[in-house]
C-alpha cells in the first residue's frame, strides 16, 4: 500500500491567530475538570456529536498529556486528544484538537483535505457553536474572516 502524502498546510500560522476570540471562553479550573469535559464529550454527548458530523461513531481514547522532541504540545487525532500541560485547563485548546479529530474520520485522514484547511476550520466552528452556542461560533468565524482565513461551511459529507 502506498502511503499518500499530506496536503499542504498554509493557512495554520492565520488560525492560530483567528482563534484569540476564546480567551472569552471560560477556563476549567484543574486537569481533573478537563478530564470530566472529555468525559462529556466523548461518552454522554459522542452520539449528537457524531449524528451531527455524519459520522457513525465517535470513539476516541483517553485524554493524556504528551511530549516529543519540541516540548510539550498538544494535538488531536482519530485515536485521541493528547493536551500539554501549558493547555491543560483550556477549552479553545480541546475544542481545536477535537476538530482534528472529527476531521480526520469525516474525511478519512488527511489526504483530501489540508491540516487546518477550510473543511477544519468549519469543522472548528459547528463545535464551538454546539459547546458554546452560535454567538461564540459567530464571532469565530468573523475572525477567521478578518484573518484571511477560508472557512468552509459544515455540511454533512455525501
Amino acid at each position: 500500500m502506498i502511503k499518500q502524502r499530506r496536503m499542504r498546510d498554509s493557512q495554520r500560522a492565520k488560525v492560530y491567530a483567528s482563534e484569540k476570540y476564546t480567551h472569552t471562553l471560560p477556563q476549567l479550573k484543574d486537569w481533573d475538570e478537563m478530564v470530566a469535559y472529555h468525559e462529556d464529550i466523548t461518552r454522554q454527548r459522542r452520539r449528537e456529536i457524531a449524528k451531527r458530523f455524519g459520522i457513525d461513531r465517535l470513539a476516541l481514547s483517553g485524554i493524556r498529556f504528551r511530549r516529543n522532541a519540541r516540548g510539550y504540545i498538544s494535538t488531536g487525532s482519530r485515536h485521541g486528544i493528547q493536551m500539554s500541560p501549558t493547555a491543560q485547563t483550556c477549552r479553545r485548546v480541546y475544542l481545536h484538537e477535537l476538530a482534528h479529530a472529527i476531521t480526520e474520520i469525516v474525511y478519512n485522514g488527511y489526504t483530501e483535505v489540508s491540516w487546518h484547511g477550510p473543511e477544519f476550520c468549519g469543522i472548528l466552528c459547528e463545535l464551538v457553536k454546539i459547546e458554546h452556542g452560535f454567538d461564540a461560533s459567530l464571532e469565530l468565524f468573523r475572525n477567521f474572516r478578518r484573518g484571511g482565513v477560508k472557512v468552509k461551511a459544515w455540511t454533512k459529507k455525501s
